[in-house]
């Protein structure tokens, strides 16, 4: 019984870090002299589920909930687009600044690199008390100079970063926290 649980664990914490960041453009070396970037998120091509456009899942979804509760839906698009800023984005800057050796992301404008994670993909996962489906996000990081903002610096692809909290908003949280992580730990071992 103990080795049964043991491999359980070990299996899980195997498949928790299947995260993948490959280089996707531009001098990845460039991003050794660089300590401070100035963190955007965007959503403008991003992808939910089996849905397709973020869009068209928010407006099912919404439709879904508003049937079974006037007004449940347009709180849960409200709660799906407040979780961007108050968790996603935050879980990220916590996760990277623990992991990436003297480099920090946040909110920093006057800084000359601005670091951009473009979020292709978002699968929110589901939880029901006997099951869970983790959340998995997808994204492009785009690293640029604020003199010349259309030539990245550097391009990164994060796919496979997943979730698993019970909450839909902080199941992704987590997988975005999964890819702040994988991200600096990429940069302090490639990066030195």
């Amino acid at each position: 019984m103990r080795f049964m649980l043991l491999a359980a664990a070990l299996t899980a914490t195997i498949s928790s870090s299947a995260q993948e960041i490959t280089p996707a453009g531009g001098k990845q070396e460039a991003l050794k002299a660089i300590d401070t970037f100035h963190l955007v998120f965007t959503y403008d091509k991003c992808r939910v589920g089996e849905a397709g456009k973020e869009e068209n899942y928010l407006k099912r979804r919404r439709t879904e909930l508003n049937a079974k509760e006037a007004g449940r839906g347009d709180e849960w698009v409200d709660s799906w687009n407040n979780d961007k800023e108050k968790h996603y984005k935050r879980k990220f800057i916590a996760l990277f600044n623990k992991y990436a050796e003297n480099k920090v992301v946040g909110d920093f404008p006057n800084a000359q690199y601005v670091m951009t994670v473009s979020t292709t993909f978002i699968e929110p996962g589901f939880y029901a008390v006997v099951k869970m489906g983790k959340a998995n996000i997808e994204a492009d990081i785009i690293v640029t100079d604020t003199q010349n903002p259309k030539k990245p610096v550097a391009k990164f692809r994060v796919t496979e970063a997943v979730g698993r909290a019970e909450a839909t908003g902080l199941r992704i949280a987590d997988a975005y926290a999964d890819a702040g992580k994988a991200f600096g730990i990429y940069v302090k071992k490639k990066l030195k």
